[in-house]
């Protein structure tokens, strides 16, 4: 057998036990090539130098792709901000009415809709400092992605029924969808229990491989 011979069936053998994430990275979208030095900036700032970054990138990929003008049944631009959100988050953070000046807030806008992200998502994670790590991070992202009122209510009954650890998301309260009262459609669980789960465990890791160069 030729050296050539030998040296791909070597070859061919290393590749056979690659692991199929390694041989096929997910596609990134285009557009978060645009935003990139923008929202590592937003975080940075207002989140502090010491916070990676990816976590961030990971959501806006699950809300728009990085299309700015992306529209969905309820919200629209690169965050996906509701009409009420988005007018909330407008009158609630002055550095938002920098960017834009209309009260209903500029979600079209890509500056003033990361920038808004990255300050609701601050405000939403400084409101479950009863969380650590993790656990935190996924109220956050619950609570953006849901509504807090409804992570609230499906928290009360963990507490009531003793069915669940209202002080834990993964696991706990995540499972709790659906069965509080009022409860949330099925449809509803669905999408709002993947969310944090989709953006921490497949996305951010795909965004910080990236960030880093690798």
């Amino acid at each position: 057998m030729g050296s050539k011979a030998v040296l791909c069936g070597v070859l061919l053998l290393i590749l056979s036990h690659l692991p199929a994430a390694a041989a096929a990275a997910p596609e990134l979208p285009g557009g978060r090539l645009l935003y990139r030095e923008q929202l590592v900036r937003e975080v940075h700032f207002y989140w502090g130098m010491g916070q990676a970054p990816a976590v961030f990138f990971a959501q806006v990929h699950q809300e728009s792709r990085f299309q700015a003008d992306a529209r969905s049944r309820y919200a629209l631009g690169l965050a996906q901000f509701t009409p009420a959100t988005a007018q909330d988050a407008q009158a609630r953070f002055p550095a938002l009415q920098l960017l834009c000046s209309s009260r209903a807030g500029c979600p079209l806008n890509p500056q003033w809709a990361l920038r808004a992200l990255v300050l609701w998502d601050r405000h939403l994670y400084e409101r479950r400092s009863f969380a650590r790590g993790e656990e935190r991070w996924g109220f956050m992202l619950a609570d953006y992605n849901g509504g807090a009122q409804w992570i609230e209510r499906e928290r009360a009954y963990c507490q009531v029924s003793g069915q669940c650890s209202p002080q834990r998301y993964f696991g706990e309260v995540q499972q709790a969808c659906g069965k509080s009262s009022p409860a949330r459609s099925p449809e509803a669980c669905r999408e709002n229990t993947q969310y944090p789960e989709r953006i921490l465990r497949t996305w951010r890791p795909v965004y910080s491989r990236w960030l880093l160069g690798e």
